[in-house]
């Protein structure tokens, strides 16, 4: 199912071109920038259009939150948040040390297929545990 193999360091730049690092890097910065703006108090930014029109929220509310939760130590604080995103944030983590540190990349063998449904049956989970969790 899963795989560990040796790859050269310069492989895994290989299929990011620079307007993916560009719009990457504009992403998590725009992300990070509504993050210290409703930390700071100076305005409350809701940035989730299913929040802010149905008063529900989405499969992934919060995970901004978690994510800096999840850097600050408080793990279990992230996981109550949204536990999808820490999973993803410490996957996504596991997966770059693997590579710069041991020059190793993790590896499936599933069809793109069953990822997907997956990705999608994990969605539903999270969401399901969001909306059950909310005031």
């Amino acid at each position: 199912m899963f795989r560990i193999r040796p790859v050269r360091r310069t492989e895994f730049f290989q299929p990011m071109s620079c307007g993916w690092w560009i719009a990457s890097s504009l992403f998590a910065a725009s992300i990070l920038l509504v993050y210290g703006i409703n930390q700071a108090g100076l305005a409350r930014i809701n940035v989730c259009p299913t929040k802010a029109i149905f008063k529900i929220p989405c499969p992934l509310c919060g995970g901004t939150t978690a994510s800096v939760h999840l850097m600050r130590g408080e793990f279990l604080t992230a996981f109550a948040l949204n536990p999808l995103a820490v999973i993803l944030v410490t996957g996504s983590a596991v997966w770059c040390l693997l590579w710069l540190v041991f020059g190793k990349r993790l590896g499936t063998t599933l069809p793109a297929s069953v990822i997907a449904a997956l990705l999608v049956i994990a969605l539903v989970i999270n969401w399901a545990y969001l909306l059950g969790s909310q005031p």
